[in-house]
């Protein structure tokens, strides 16, 4: 399920900075919605997909009106939803250049919920993808440990057009009742990111910006998980996904004061008896980016590859009287920086100089 693909090392963006001190950072922005399957026979408190859709793909657009470097990654799509939100994205009138990557998880083609990931075809290349199932048999549809239903991760390596950057982006859906299913998703998923990030790094040995000086040990391409992860933070599943050089909850990056919207819940049901409100949807980014990679490069670098700008939990319900989903979409801007390096030219002179 997985394409590949090897591109030329890219030049900088930037080859020249004038002031000593500037750093230039791409602006990204990150988006996360389950967005709640077309349930044909919905129960009390819950809309048809009809009347819920065109609420929903506004609220989409407008979170993402008049940004370029947009990540949209939705969970519980089923294909005919899937259509009409990028319908309502891409025949809006203004122009707008949208794609997606993912799959049905029951065969991997059209069956089943997606977990996409959508982003603007005018910004990004998609350098390859792939789908994953949350299980030992990863490559092939399939239910893992004691999950009820198959499960998946879906993976895209992006370029963005201007700047060089690559990202790697991940969006998952965990099960909602296998205790170890979500504990071994979790590892699972950990152990791909770091697979892909170093196998970046091995392809493209003479592009200096995707490891450290002399190692490809340590490859610093950002990278970001989202999804709904069925676990809150003090249960196990979300402890494996944030252990140890692992991978960092985007929210924590933030102080309370800073952040916007709903503060605590991101799941709020539809008002169903036994249900109750709670954060299980998440977006993550790696270690690396954050911390080790400041640690191991040149002494002047003062900051990690990804710095978080903003981070919210906008509303599903509004003077409509009906909810959109039965969770909240969770949105954050981070700016990905770069690293100060000595190039040398073709003399051998030493050229100070900002690289991605």
């Amino acid at each position: 399920m997985t394409n590949t693909g090897k591109t030329a090392p890219l030049k900088s963006a930037y080859p020249e900075i004038v002031h000593p001190n500037a750093t230039p950072a791409l602006q990204v922005r990150l988006l996360t919605y389950n967005v709640r399957f077309a349930n044909p026979r919905p129960g009390k408190g819950e809309e048809l997909w009809e009347v819920r859709c065109p609420k929903l793909c506004n609220q989409i657009r407008f979170a993402t009106s008049g940004l370029a470097a947009v990540f949209v990654c939705l969970q519980e799509v089923l294909h005919q939803q899937l259509l009409d939100i990028m319908d309502a994205l891409t025949n809006n009138g203004e122009g707008e250049h949208w794609s997606y990557i993912g799959c049905g998880r029951d065969d991997g083609k059209e069956a089943g919920e997606y977990c996409p990931i959508i982003y603007r075809t005018n910004t990004w290349t998609c350098e390859r993808s792939g789908t994953f199932w949350l299980s030992d048999q990863p490559e092939v549809p399939s239910v893992g440990w004691d999950a009820a239903l198959e499960r998946i991760v879906t993976m895209g390596q992006f370029k963005h057009h201007v700047t060089g950057i690559r990202v790697i982006m991940m969006n998952t859906h965990f099960d909602h009742q296998g205790l170890v299913a979500r504990v071994e998703s979790a590892r699972l998923i950990v152990a791909i990111a770091k697979q892909w990030r170093e196998s970046l790094a091995e392809t493209n040995t003479d592009d200096d910006r995707l490891h450290e000086p002399g190692t490809l040990d340590d490859p610093y391409v950002p990278t970001f998980l989202a999804g709904d992860f069925n676990s809150e933070e003090h249960e196990d599943a979300y402890k494996a996904i944030t252990s140890p050089e692992a991978m960092i909850d985007l929210e924590t990056l933030l102080p309370e004061s800073k952040r916007y919207g709903h503060l605590k819940n991101t799941y709020t049901s539809f008002g169903e008896p036994g249900e109750h409100a709670k954060r299980i949807d998440f977006l993550f980014v790696d270690d690396f980016s954050l911390h080790q990679h400041r640690i191991r490069a040149t002494p002047d670098a003062t900051k990690g590859k990804v710095e978080v700008r903003t981070f919210a939990v906008l509303s599903n319900t509004f003077d409509e009287g009906f909810v959109y989903s039965d969770h909240r979409p969770v949105v954050s801007d981070i700016m990905i920086t770069v690293q100060r390096r000595i190039l040398k030219g073709e003399t051998g002179e030493g050229l100070d100089a900002w690289q991605f």
